[in-house]
């Protein structure tokens, strides 16, 4: 294989239950016990997805001591040669060396791709269900510190679900749900909102086709709505010229000085919100306005 496809086939998207859940943030709410949670994957996921990717002789991984941790050099083979990176983790409360051991051989992975799009992923927040104890626990287990006084607090017992991953960070080899979306989408918000879970697609399967056939398509339907808003705002234009122009005959159709001022003022008004409302400049219309009740004054005054 050559570098770039070692590197796909690396950073493609781990299945569903292959990837596992971990409390970033929690808290309580009145009566209420909430998580935010994070996906992540296991050392055993990624060393599954170097034995499948390379084989079994195809990496290695080595350790140093680090200041309060451990520092992995991981090593993967591509073609004649070795190519390693380094990334390094703390010591855990549980199990120090093997926490560090294990959280720093991830690390590293990550700076081949492994597992990479994870992180473009946001968090979830998950309303847990109180339990009496880990005995009773069926799924995913957490404590919580309740105070009771300054001095005194209770361990609260809970579980939580683990979530769905979103469809755009599963493996994926049809991505024309993304890009009918994005033909789907009518306004530039829309189309941000679809082109951006099309997009986090393309990253999290590592392939330039998918980006290049994704952006292409977003380019295409952005000058489609911005083609249809000029088109529509035509068409507001030429409503509100046709609008005024009535308005400057009515003008000229008032009987008296007291009604043609009540007109005007109305007018005026209106005038105001149709301008704000299209962005047009008010001052030559109101121009005109004026110019058209002078000469009905005028005309008045004659009479």
């Amino acid at each position: 294989m050559t570098a770039q496809q070692i590197k796909e086939k690396l950073s493609a998207p781990f299945h569903d239950h292959e990837v596992e859940w971990m409390v970033n943030r929690k808290g309580m709410n009145q009566d209420a016990l909430w998580v935010e949670v994070v996906p992540f994957i296991t050392n055993r996921a990624v060393q599954h997805r170097l034995d499948e990717v390379l084989g079994i002789d195809g990496w290695k991984n080595e350790f140093k001591d680090g200041h309060g941790g451990q520092i992995c050099g991981l090593s993967i083979k591509v073609g004649d040669s070795w190519v390693t990176k380094w990334d390094g983790a703390s010591y855990t409360d549980f199990e120090p060396l093997k926490g560090a051991l294990s959280s720093s051989m991830k690390r590293a992975s990550v700076q081949f791709g492994i597992g990479r799009y994870l992180h473009l992923v946001k968090p979830v927040f998950i309303e847990c269900q109180r339990i009496s104890d880990r005995n009773e626990c069926t799924e995913n287990y957490v404590t919580f510190k309740h105070a009771e006084s300054d001095n005194q607090y209770t361990i609260l017992s809970a579980q939580w679900p683990s979530p769905l991953l979103p469809a755009w960070a599963l493996p994926v080899k049809d991505i024309s749900p993304f890009i009918e979306s994005i033909n789907a989408a009518k306004t530039e918000t829309e189309l941000k909102k679809a082109f951006s879970t099309a997009i986090r697609c393309a990253e999290a399967q590592s392939s330039d086709v998918f980006r290049h056939e994704i952006k292409a398509t977003k380019e295409q339907r952005m000058s489609e709505i911005k083609q249809a808003k000029q088109q529509s705002q035509k068409e507001s234009f030429d409503r509100f010229e046709k609008w005024f122009a009535k308005k400057l005959e009515q003008l000229k159709k008032e009987p008296n000085e007291a009604v043609l001022d009540m007109t005007y003022t109305q007018l005026l008004q209106e005038l105001k919100g149709q301008c704000m409302s299209l962005g047009v400049e008010m001052s030559e219309y109101q121009n005109q306005l004026q110019a058209e009740k002078a000469a009905t004054i005028a005309k008045i005054q004659g009479a």
